[in-house]
């Protein structure tokens, strides 16, 4: 009789363990899940008209230039930091286009609170503050980029 319920009393711990496991491990897949289904949500492709031929920039500090209607106005942007992914607070504009020689980007930041712009300097990677990058798969493999970060620094 001692040897029957020894056997009963090991089959039950490892049968509750296979059925911990599987209700974990079904929990990391559907979370897995729904995370990539939330960055999904955040990544955007945008098409970039040519400037016409006779078209000509003159680039000075009113940025006169990207007023006209030649160029197509962006002002859906998203945060980084404290949520990514989440839609900015303040306003921003960009305007973006490219020519025969040159690729143009004009970010307009703007804050309802000047005097809390951060503006500190920053090396490499350890950005802080406040701060625009600009991300260009120009080989469109989604592995490789060229990042340009500009602070109010």
């Amino acid at each position: 009789m001692s040897v029957l319920s020894t056997k009963q009393s090991t089959k039950k711990p490892i049968i509750m363990l296979k059925y911990l496991v599987s209700c974990m491990l079904f929990l990391l897949i559907t979370a897995t899940l729904i995370v990539q289904n939330e960055v999904a949500k955040v990544q955007r492709e945008y098409v970039i008209a040519q400037l016409p031929v006779d078209k000509e920039i003159t680039i000075d500090d009113k940025l006169s230039d990207f007023e006209c209607n030649d160029v197509q106005l962006d002002d859906e942007f998203t945060v980084f930091e404290p949520i990514n992914g989440k839609i900015t607070i303040q306003r921003t504009r960009c305007k973006i286009t490219y020519d025969a020689k040159f690729l143009y980007v004009v970010v307009g930041c703007f804050d309802s609170i000047p005097s809390k712009i951060e503006s500190r300097p920053a090396r490499r990677v350890n950005f802080s503050g406040d701060w625009v990058q600009i991300i260009i798969d120009s080989y469109n493999d989604k592995r490789t980029a060229f990042h340009f970060n500009v602070s109010s620094a």
